[in-house]
C-alpha cells in the first residue's frame, strides 16, 4: 500500500485532489488553514496531519499544546463532493499580517 500524500494544505495553493483508485471519493480532506501566512503554523498542520492526525478532533488535539486557541471544524456543505477541514490558529479567522499592515 502506498504511503499517504496527505491533505491539500491550502494557503495560496491550488486545491489538488487525491482520489481513491477506482472512484470518485476524495481520500483526504483539503485543509482551510488560517492564517495562511502564518508558515510555522501551515507547516505545522501538514505535518501533523501527515504524521497521524487523521480527525478534526484528532488534529486539534496534536496541535493544542503549540496553539492553545486552535479550532478544527470540518466543512459540511449539502452536495459538496469533497471534504474540507477549517483550521484556525486563534480559534476564529484571523486576516493575513499584510491585510493588517495595509489598514493602518
Amino acid at each position: 500500500m502506498a504511503e499517504p500524500q496527505g491533505a491539500d494544505v491550502r494557503g495560496d495553493a491550488a486545491i489538488e485532489w487525491r482520489l481513491a483508485p477506482g472512484s470518485f471519493r476524495q481520500i483526504d480532506p483539503i485543509l482551510i488553514v488560517n492564517p495562511p501566512d502564518d508558515r510555522a503554523f501551515v507547516d505545522a498542520v501538514r505535518l501533523a496531519y501527515r504524521s497521524g492526525a487523521r480527525t478534526p478532533e484528532a488534529l486539534r488535539r496534536a496541535l493544542q499544546a503549540a496553539y492553545p486557541d486552535i479550532v478544527v471544524r470540518p466543512r459540511d456543505l449539502a452536495e459538496e463532493l469533497f471534504a474540507a477541514w477549517y483550521v484556525y490558529r486563534d480559534g476564529r479567522w484571523t486576516p493575513r499580517a499584510s491585510s493588517r499592515r495595509d489598514r493602518q
